[in-house]
């Protein structure tokens, strides 16, 4: 199955060199692509905060520019060829929206239903008329020559791509860093501008008229469905399985704009070295695609828990490798399955549409049907079974002319396969997926005993031992030190705790007092009361608050709490709107005179306490730090790291007897605050690397 097969014939070559394309037209079509691309990251960090951080955010958001892409792609294919250059009108359409803005619309209930919502007031037109930009120009291109033989309009869909994938790499590492929200909006809008001009100056050069070129329907090519059906397999199989990396990343990893675009990137990367006069595939890759392919599938089948940094950035690599690897054959498949040009706009039209059913299963259907991320190993099967469909015989011919590579691609077959079955996750007491992640409750036994926890991505939760259910356990055990500081107060304390886990912070309270959690996803809830105890035993009687956090409190009564606990950590995506300058403000709020804020900062990936340092400055307060290292002496505790604030110096000086430092002295680089306008999560993710 690893060979590409046989495409549809092949267009007719020109007689004579194509044509050269105009300079305005390839700058019209990379600005275009420049801004499509550069607003899709824009947007989900701007909706990030108001979900939660979950990892579902990007791949919605995807699935719906995937959605306005078709929209667009329908538009070029049954009007804009009757326009001409009458589509600068359409271009004009998102004017009165600008400057852009984006105003949430937070349902926790629909999240799904509510970003699409969102996305299509906030941003839906001007993602749309943008996305007509690289398949009109094509059209003017070809409409120009009056014969479609004359011109190969198909590198400008390169062109396209390429501008894609240059605005990709630059948010994450050039806008994201330098620039504030508002910045990045307003600075989206001028360069708006500039492309309606540029419309118009690229239309006047090429000369297109007002109506199309017609050509006699005989002088088009004549498509079977089986080849729409082809096209649609191979743009829809690729989008599927560049969510479903997208998923294990960030779900693994954390929800990082950084990786958000990579896995895009990789994908529009593949468009750009395929769709060109001379497209580009390895021998390597056509021909063992899927046994390298089953590398991310041994990945994908090992329990992610509990792995170390490196090796989690070393499945994150593969997944990306594997990603390139089946984007390359399908892709390479798709141009050289591609039609005349004539027939230009329906090709992209079935490629929009499959590019966005693929989206669609990924975000909605594989939800409801799996509680794992079964679509990873799904896409590449299904890709397998296309080509194999679609080509058999050339697959048959390539088996009987090299054997021994066969041979030796199915033995690895036979090795991988088996390995990944038997490393694969030992049975849980339950599996759930939703919109902010997986959840998986298991039971494990040690030396020191058996033992219940709860897995939401690669990060434990928290755990109970079954013959001790009262005892704290993982990050909040009596060494933690987040007891140092509810210890600080005597009872009866007032506390309220940003993240519910399954509750383990519950046994620290006694009869009497006051114990809130705030809680974004109600289903984490519904675990942490079937399968634990840790609510239902503690004498406090805590009580559970759904929704986003800032929000939540927001609506309380200022000046209440002893105590306020961030830990809010998804796996080791960081939630960022809970850490901003204006976040610290809320919390100090809420908590009375000589109370105290301590932020739980564990992450295998960023170090959080300079970043906290600056921002804490901005507030007049200074940060202090404690970590817990894991001992053999507690068995069922977990490593943490916190760092507390507060506007009480006698209260900071009672940690500072228990051992807590003040992360000035920590001799840490510098870094800069976070705001609700601007926090980029590149710099302080370079700078624990260094210190690594």
């Amino acid at each position: 199955m690893s060979e590409v097969p046989p495409e549809p014939a092949e267009p007719a070559e020109p007689a004579e060199p194509a044509r050269q394309t105009p300079a305005t037209l390839t700058a019209f079509v990379l600005l275009g692509a420049l801004l499509l691309f550069g607003v899709e990251p824009l947007v989900g960090k701007l909706l990030l905060p108001a979900y939660g951080g979950s990892f579902y955010v990007w791949t919605t958001c995807l699935t719906f520019f995937q959605g306005a892409l078709l929209v667009g792609y329908l538009y070029c294919h049954l009007v804009a060829p009757r326009l001409g250059r009458w589509h600068l009108v359409v271009v004009l359409l998102p004017l009165p929206l600008l400057p852009l803005a984006l105003s949430p619309w937070a349902d926790t209930t629909e999240p799904v239903l509510s970003i699409a919502v969102t996305l299509a007031l906030g941003v839906g037109v001007p993602f749309a008329v943008l996305a007509t930009t690289s398949v009109v120009a094509q059209s003017w291109l070809v409409a120009s020559a009056g014969d479609s033989k004359e011109v190969n309009p198909y590198p400008l869909y390169a062109a396209s791509n390429l501008g894609s994938l240059l605005a990709l790499l630059a948010y994450p590492f050039l806008i994201e860093p330098l620039l504030g929200l508002r910045a990045q909006r307003l600075g989206w809008s001028a360069l708006f501008l500039g492309y309606v001009g540029l419309a118009y100056v690229a239309a006047r050069k090429v000369g297109v008229g007002s109506l199309r070129v017609e050509r006699a329907p005989e002088t088009l090519e004549r498509i079977g469905f089986s080849r729409y059906l082809y096209w649609f397999l191979l743009s829809a199989i690729p989008s599927a399985f560049l969510l479903a990396t997208t998923n294990v990343l960030t779900l693994d990893v954390g929800a990082f704009p950084f990786l958000w675009v990579l896995p895009l990137a990789v994908y529009l990367s593949t468009f750009v070295l395929n769709f060109r006069d001379k497209p580009w595939c390895p021998w390597l890759i056509r021909r063992f695609w899927l046994e390298f392919a089953l590398l991310g599938v041994f990945f994908w089948a090992n329990d992610i828990v509990g792995l170390s940094v490196f090796r989690s950035l070393g499945a994150a690599l593969a997944h990306t490798a594997v990603l390139f690897a089946v984007c390359m054959v399908a892709h390479n498949t798709l141009y050289r399955a591609r039609p005349t040009a004539g027939r230009l706009t329906a090709f992209y039209l079935t490629v929009a549409f499959g590019g966005w059913v693929g989206g669609l299963c990924v975000t909605f259907l594989a939800p409801l049907l799996f509680s794992s991320l079964a679509e990873y190993p799904l896409g590449i099967f299904a890709l397998a079974l296309t080509l194999l469909a679609f080509g058999y015989r050339d697959f048959k011919a390539w088996v009987r002319a090299e054997p021994r590579l066969k041979v030796a691609g199915s033995l690895f077959i036979l090795v991988v396969v088996p390995a990944s079955i038997a490393l694969s996750p030992r049975p849980v007491e339950y599996a759930h997926r939703n919109f902010y992640g997986i959840y998986r409750v298991s039971d494990r036994s040690v030396a020191a005993g058996k033992f219940r926890r709860l897995a939401h991505g690669a990060t434990i939760h928290g755990l109970q031992v079954m013959d001790q259910p009262r005892l704290a356990t993982s990050y909040f055990g009596e060494a933690s030190p987040v007891v140092d500081v509810l210890n600080a107060f005597r009872p009866p304390r007032d506390v309220a705790i940003v993240g519910l886990g399954v509750g383990t912070l519950a046994t620290h309270f006694g009869s009497g007092e006051r114990l809130v959690f705030f809680e974004l996803d109600p289903d984490n809830e519904a675990i942490a009361r079937t399968y634990f105890t840790y609510l239902a035993d503690s004498e406090a009687k805590p009580t559970v608050v759904s929704g986003d956090a800032r929000l939540r409190l927001a609506e309380t009564a200022d000046g209440q709490h002893h105590v306020l606990v961030v830990d809010a950590f998804s796996g080791d995506a960081i939630p960022v709107h809970l850490l901003t300058r204006e976040a610290l403000q809320l919390y100090l709020r809420k908590l009375r005179a000589g109370g105290l804020l301590v932020i739980h900062i564990s992450n295998r990936f960023v170090d959080l306490r300079p970043v906290l340092e600056a921002t804490g400055k901005t507030l007049g307060l200074e940060a202090h730090f404690r970590n817990n290292p894991q001992s053999a002496d507690r068995p069922f505790e977990a490593s943490s790291r916190w760092v507390s604030f507060s506007r009480s110096e006698p209260a900071l000086a009672g940690l500072r007897a228990k051992g807590w430092k003040r992360v000035s002295e920590e001799g840490l680089p510098s870094a800069r605050a976070w705001t609700d306008d601007h926090a980029s999560l590149l710099v302080p993710f370079l700078s624990t690397w260094r210190q690594w």
